[in-house]
């Protein structure tokens, strides 16, 4: 038994499992093609999952995965143009496997024989301590193309799909990968279930699609959203959820019609996924590749933020720092979605509390540079709150508890409603200033709050109060 890319990094992997998960609960009835009844679906959630080996990260790019009908016929479950670019590697800790949902769809119900899971041709290996990949592909076998990998798996026992709950587990199993001359030879396989229903084994994703069934109110709201990969699940947003729009206009609102992103996790119980992060996308926006990351360096002068990526799209990296490189046409955008210059994006991105940024561009694998488009701050699903601007009339100011309320007219960052009452704190240490961009003494900031001064607000908002940073009288 030979042990993943053991003739080249040396390593015995004999103990690793990489796994790709199926969970198949019921749905309403859709009319699907393939081999089953036509009356009535079976819902398929499709998972992606890894376990431990040697190296780093695993790179590897996710075309489509079918299932086979006792008939012979093929029922898609996953198909993406680009690829979903995943880090097997990633999904797994010390305390075991993780899980990536991938789509969410109805099948016909009916006997499966097995399944058919189609690659990019190339993938990528960090190998353990080293900041650079090493490019491998894998083996050239019949039903493959010079651009993709198909692997054929038959389960040991038919499943049957019949509209009740039930999980499908691929296993991805590296221990009897093999590397040689010819290439990686992939083994997968049916695996275990163990931990696929705990929530918090599911990792935080972006999904893409199209917003649908909104209900609700500010900032609590639901909404269905059609995937691209396949199929469609409910979104729910929470008071700690990020709205921002990808132009940095103010005052985000939903609708349905709307393409979002949506940064979230999963729930394999209720079948729901719980947003962080919800960003409105322009019509006509092309999916460039996109990384998020921690900030490592940055350099306002030449315009780089260095990056140390955990996060990539519609690109496998070669190296995981990568240096973004702002220009002339760079969009700047602050935590809050706002729109911000040069200079403001690089003071806030030296601020103490900054946690990472996102960036879309033109990609160099070679040299690890982006040439970005739009650079943005982020601070979604850290725990620590949103960063968000909001505008508005004040009323029951208190210099005692140092807090007021704020009727908001004008918001970026959060979900709101015009008007919409907001409880705002005012910490010790927030920077407050006069109308024109001077320190002012606490005491007469709530002098003037109390005269019906408006303000602008800059904070963290988490479960419905802002904690400012930072308020100024507006002019």
């Amino acid at each position: 038994m030979k042990g993943f890319f053991s003739s080249s990094l040396g390593k015995s992997l004999q103990q690793s499992v990489n796994c790709l998960v199926l969970v198949v609960t019921a749905l309403s009835v859709i009319s699907c093609g393939g081999g089953g009844t036509a009356s009535s679906s079976s819902g398929l959630t499709l998972f992606a999952s890894d376990s431990m080996d040697g190296n780093d990260h695993v790179w590897v790019t996710i075309k489509s995965v079918e299932l086979v009908a006792s008939t012979g016929s093929s029922v898609p479950v996953f198909s993406s143009t680009t690829g979903e670019v995943i880090d097997l590697r990633s999904l797994r800790d010390s305390t075991g496997a993780r899980f990536q949902m991938l789509s969410n769809l109805g099948i016909p119900t009916g006997t499966y024989t097995g399944a058919v899971v189609t690659l990019a041709k190339s993938l990528t290996v960090f190998p353990s301590g080293s900041a650079t990949g090493q490019d491998k592909s894998f083996k050239q076998e019949f039903g493959d193309t010079a651009e993709t990998k198909k692997i054929v798996i038959s389960f040991p026992t038919p499943k049957v799909f019949d509209g009740t709950q039930d999980n499908l587990v691929l296993d991805f199993d590296l221990a009897n990968w093999v590397d040689n001359s010819s290439g990686v030879h992939p083994v997968v396989k049916e695996g275990a279930k163990d931990g696929l229903s705990n929530s918090e084994r599911h990792e935080a994703h972006d999904f893409h699609g199209v917003v649908g069934s909104l209900a609700g109110t500010s900032p609590t709201q639901s909404f269905t959203i059609a995937l691209r990969a396949g199929g469609s699940a409910t979104v729910e947003m929470t008071a700690n959820t990020t709205l921002t729009r990808q132009d940095g206009q103010p005052n985000p609102s939903l609708a349905n019609g709307q393409k979002v992103e949506v940064l979230g996790i999963f729930d394999p119980l209720t079948k729901k996924i719980t947003a962080t992060g919800v960003k409105i996308e322009d019509e006509q926006r092309q999916h460039d590749p996109e990384i998020h990351g921690k900030v490592v360096g940055s350099d306002s002068v030449d315009g780089t933020v260095t990056v140390e990526a955990v996060r990539f799209s519609n690109v496998v990296p070669s190296k995981i720092s990568v240096t973004v490189q702002t220009g002339d046409t760079t969009v700047y955008q602050l935590a809050s979605g706002a729109n911000a210059s040069k200079a403001e994006f690089f003071s806030a991105l030296s601020a103490a509390q900054m946690i990472g940024v996102e960036a879309e561009g033109a990609f160099n694998r070679e040299t690890s540079v982006m040439q970005a488009k739009k650079v943005k701050i982020h601070t979604e699903g850290t725990g620590t709150g949103n960063i968000v601007e909001s505008k508005g009339l004040v009323s029951q100011a208190n210099l005692n508890s140092g807090s007021f309320t704020l009727t908001v007219s004008e918001w970026e960052g959060f979900s709101w409603e015009a008007t919409k009452p907001l409880l705002v704190l005012v910490p010790m240490n927030a920077l407050i200033q006069d109308k024109g961009g001077k320190p002012m003494p606490r005491p007469e900031f709530f002098a003037a709050l109390s005269a019906g001064a408006k303000v602008k607000t800059y904070g963290v908002l988490k479960d419905g109060l802002l904690n400012a940073v930072r308020l100024q009288i507006e002019k």
